[in-house]
């Protein structure tokens, strides 16, 4: 007896639910969690007023060397943002893979990963109560489907 492939039609496992429901996570902290934490230990990273000129003859301090670097952890977070909106946008439009988002490298890749799962979910979550009808007909004899038309 051969083995069937996965068909078209098949229902979601219990795998593919979790694996979905994991992408959501994933997002939701990944587009919510950075810009929280970051305003939280180093406030709004646009400052108040306009840096002096000693700023630049005084050695550093560890502080301002953290705040840089929390600028380039804003940037990668804009980065990823951009690339979620990208992945959104198109699995919305339903144009297959997105334009390249410049300077992503892997992080479209993985974006376009967990997008793509989270979408799946989400879809079969609406299609369901919209293919329960078809579903019970089909389950029932040919007779009975014949005599409810």
């Amino acid at each position: 007896m051969a083995r069937q492939d996965s068909k078209p039609g098949r229902a979601r496992s219990g795998w593919d639910v979790l694996t979905g429901l994991g992408a959501i996570v994933v997002l939701l902290v990944l587009v919510v969690g950075p810009p929280v934490a970051l305003i939280t230990v180093f406030g709004l990273p646009i400052p108040r007023t306009m840096p002096s000129a000693s700023l630049l003859t005084h050695p550093l301090q560890a502080a301002a060397v953290l705040r840089a670097c929390s600028v380039v952890v804003w940037l990668a977070w804009l980065q990823l943002v951009w690339c979620v909106i990208a992945e959104v946008s198109a699995a919305v439009r339903n144009v297959g893979m997105p334009r390249r988002v410049p300077l992503a490298g892997g992080l479209q890749a993985l974006v376009h990963r967990l997008v793509t799962a989270a979408l799946l979910v989400s879809t079969a979550a609406a299609a369901a109560p919209a293919l329960a009808p078809a579903a019970a007909l089909a389950a029932t004899s040919p007779a009975a489907a014949a005599s409810i038309r």
